[in-house]
């Protein structure tokens, strides 16, 4: 789901010449939020708490998302 979000935010980004260090550094909480998100995933027992703590990341993943399409939409 979220590559190909992504994807398109990153290509509206070159096609503005919209570059900055707040874009950079959502970027980046992003994929520390998937890598987290994955690796609590595969490490760990599957319980409620587990799904309930792989879900805050998941959810601080697509709210970054949201929050770089509206930059780009904003300021381009």
């Amino acid at each position: 789901m979220s590559i190909p979000v992504c994807a398109a935010i990153r290509l509206a980004m070159i096609a503005t010449g919209l570059l900055s260090p707040a874009l950079g550094t959502l970027a980046i909480i992003v994929i520390y939020a998937g890598i987290f998100r994955a690796l609590i995933h595969v490490s760990l027992r599957q319980t409620e708490l587990v799904a309930g703590i792989r879900f805050v990341f998941f959810f601080v993943r697509l709210m970054r998302i949201f929050a770089m399409g509206a930059y780009v939409a904003v300021n381009a």
